[in-house]
């Protein structure tokens, strides 16, 4: 399967996020820079102590300010909601009463995670084909003072859709100036809990290798360069090129190979005219699972560790934990705000993501142009 690049470039032009170090994307990028992490005990879930065999609360990274007493889709209802209203505070932007060609022409993707019966059960208000009633048409109307797109479509995608949008990117259709991706996801409820563990991810004392589970909502917002010019928005970065694809080996359960992410992250260097010296620096996806460590490895050394360097390298979960489905859209947070403020390294960041399916994506995010 060949890779799916965005054709065009885009400008970034808003940010929003909620997670554990954060209630916003700008104290959210301070912690992760700072190191800061707050980890805590997560309620409804043990697992097996090592000394003494009994039982042990799970540690995660929750966001009790936010979620506490809410579950399912209103939990992910409560940090969409704060994401997407940091998102209109920082960005600044018009209420739709206010300017309502400016949310005419605005489309949204609600990226969430993957519907697995493993993860989910019987539990029918996450079934894909409801969310649209029991999640995005309630979201939309607590925001709707504030936020109000023409069209919002909803991903159920996993890490897979954040990256998946902004490879189709190309503005193609009519009226359309500008998206916003807003992906959020928890694994801290006790079904995800129960589930990591019978997978055998979750990180606990028997399984020091797995993933420190999180929840976090992330917003992006993403424009046309010359609308963007015309409205007189910062561009905070751009998006230079961004591709999917799925890695064969991983896919049919053989391992982690790295042949899709190798021709992804190819992809997006020779899109970005950066084939022969790579990347500054580099923002990723590792949370502790040893196959992703083993793909990277084999992806790196396909691409050639001159034009794909570790040395630079970020890895937000190290601060908030794995929040899954809105890990890849954090990730383009972090390299954001590292180049807006200096502290990239140069002026362009590769980030990388991979589903445990076979789905992985890339993205060369670059210094920004502004108005």
């Amino acid at each position: 399967m060949g890779s799916a690049i965005q054709a065009t470039p885009a400008w970034i032009t808003g940010l929003g996020a909620v997670t554990s170090v954060g209630l916003d994307a700008a104290t959210t990028c301070a912690s992760i820079r700072a190191g800061i992490s707050r980890p805590s005990e997560l309620e409804g879930h043990e697992s097996m102590g090592y000394l003494d065999y009994e039982p042990v609360a799970t540690t995660g990274h929750a966001v009790p300010e936010l979620a506490r007493g809410f579950s399912g889709v209103g939990r992910w209802m409560q940090l969409a909601a704060a994401a997407i209203e940091d998102l209109c505070d920082a960005s600044r932007l018009p209420a739709p009463a206010d300017d309502p060609a400016f949310w005419k022409a605005t489309v949204a993707y609600l990226v969430l995670p993957v519907i697995d019966d493993e993860r989910f059960g019987l539990a029918s208000y996450c079934e894909e084909e409801h969310l649209p009633r029991t999640l995005r048409d309630p979201l939309l109307a607590r925001v709707a003072e504030r936020f109000a797109p023409v069209h919002t479509s909803v991903l159920a995608r996993g890490r897979a859709g954040v990256l998946e949008v902004l490879a189709s990117l190309g503005w193609q259709t009519k009226g359309v100036e500008r998206v916003v991706i807003v992906a959020t996801d928890s694994l801290v409820d006790v079904p995800s809990l129960r589930w990591l563990e019978e997978t055998g991810r979750l990180k606990n004392d028997m399984n020091p290798v797995g993933l420190s589970p999180a929840e976090a909502s992330v917003a992006l917002m993403l424009e046309e360069p010359r609308s963007a010019q015309h409205r007189g928005a910062a561009g905070l970065a751009v998006l230079h090129a961004a591709a999917t694809d799925l890695d064969p080996e991983r896919s049919a359960g053989k391992g982690a190979g790295g042949v899709g992410l190798a021709r992804a992250v190819q992809g997006v260097l020779e899109r970005s005219s950066l084939q022969d010296h790579g990347a500054a620096s580099y923002v990723g996806d590792l949370n502790g699972e040893v196959w992703r460590a083993r793909e990277l490895a084999a992806a790196q050394m396909r691409v050639g560790p001159e034009r794909w360097s570790t040395e630079r390298m970020v890895l937000p979960v190290v601060s908030t934990g794995d929040p899954g489905a809105a890990l890849p859209a954090l990730q383009i947070v972090v390299a954001t705000t590292a180049l807006q403020r200096g502290y990239a390294g140069g002026s362009s960041v590769l980030v990388t993501s991979s589903e445990p399916g076979g789905k992985v994506g890339a993205a060369i995010i670059g210094r920004s142009v502004r108005a």
